[in-house]
């Protein structure tokens, strides 16, 4: 509405001119509130495109809510600039016009974006120093602990975020590397898929094991011997990512969950990982297009349609693309 305004404001104003004697004039905006419009529109447009993109379904996760952050931040080295700004498409008119913005700096396009910036920060990425009666810190935090390990495994924003991001994140996913049940052996090997088999073979492979040791250096030095045999779960996560963190990023609109198919082998514990996490939705738009959908198949016309197939015709409609439909 304030960009439709501000793009007819001249005709706005002719009318306002000439309808009646000018009667209407006095409704007709001024030029400074047209001005404070235009400030607003440059600043707010970024946040509407990047918005846009969160809400979308093709590899839109959380991990775009960090880097699209610092992108919008003027303080933060990973700002926009000028490109930001223009991000919107351009607009003809506005392009030649020299008037400025607004003489308040307070409508400075940067500085309406460190309004928006500062108020994301107190849900996204709280300061531990702000006013605690104005946000909940605790769970503002574990959110940003989410956000960081999201963009951190993501390979399209590892290096668009924070050092400080990147150091957060490698402590929490190696306290989640504490409470995770270790890769079974030989997983990389698709042919062994006898889960009880595999399982019955680990355990006698590990008791000849031990049998082996303890005849070499004592039963009473089983224990330890055998604790040192392979390294920790967070030993082997700490190698993969320096791995990870070696290997190039990719590009934006490329699919992570593919790349992490491709270095599963490589990397096996960070990719359950990335799994487990970049599963989550940037927004809830996604979600809500599924109750529409919902809304589309469950009509008064089909007052016998049971629970069940609705449910399959919910997900038949939301992967149309993904079944062998003739």
């Amino acid at each position: 509405m304030a960009e439709r305004v501000v793009s007819q404001y001249q005709w706005i104003w002719n009318f306002g001119m000439t309808y009646e004697r000018g009667r209407l004039l006095k409704n007709v905006p001024e030029a400074d509130v047209i001005n404070v419009l235009k400030a607003y529109i440059k600043a707010m447009k970024p946040v509407e495109k990047i918005c846009t993109i969160l809400g979308g379904e093709k590899y839109a996760t959380c991990s775009y809510i960090l880097p699209m952050l610092y992108l919008l931040d003027p303080d933060s080295p990973l700002y926009g600039g000028d490109d930001l700004l223009n991000l919107g498409e351009p607009n003809p008119e506005a392009a030649n016009d020299d008037i400025p913005l607004s003489a308040n700096p307070e409508m400075i396009p940067t500085n309406i974006q460190k309004s928006v910036v500062k108020f994301l920060k107190k849900r996204f990425k709280p300061d531990p120093e702000d006013d605690h009666r104005e946000v909940d810190y605790v769970s503002a935090r574990e959110c940003y602990g989410v956000l960081a390990r999201c963009s951190f495994l993501d390979p399209r924003f590892r290096d668009e975020i924070l050092e400080e991001d990147r150091d957060h994140a490698k402590a929490l996913l190696l306290e989640d590397a504490k409470t995770m049940v270790p890769p079974s052996g030989n997983s990389t090997s698709g042919s062994n898929s006898g889960g009880s088999n595999v399982a019955a073979v680990k355990t006698l492979s590990k008791i000849f094991k031990k049998r082996r040791l303890a005849a070499a250096f004592g039963d009473d030095e089983d224990g330890g011997v055998g604790s040192d045999s392979q390294p920790t779960m967070e030993a082997r996560l700490q190698a993969e990512m320096q791995r990870y963190e070696q290997l190039p990023p990719i590009e934006t609109d490329s699919d992570p969950f593919q790349w992490w198919k491709v270095h599963s082998a490589s990397l096996p514990i960070m990719s359950k990982l990335a799994r487990q996490f970049l599963i989550i939705t940037g927004t809830s738009v996604p979600s809500e297009r599924v109750f529409s959908t919902g809304g589309d198949v469950i009509v008064d016309t089909r007052c016998s349609l049971s629970g069940h197939n609705a449910e399959i015709l919910i997900f038949c409609s939301k992967n149309e693309k993904y079944l062998p439909i003739g």
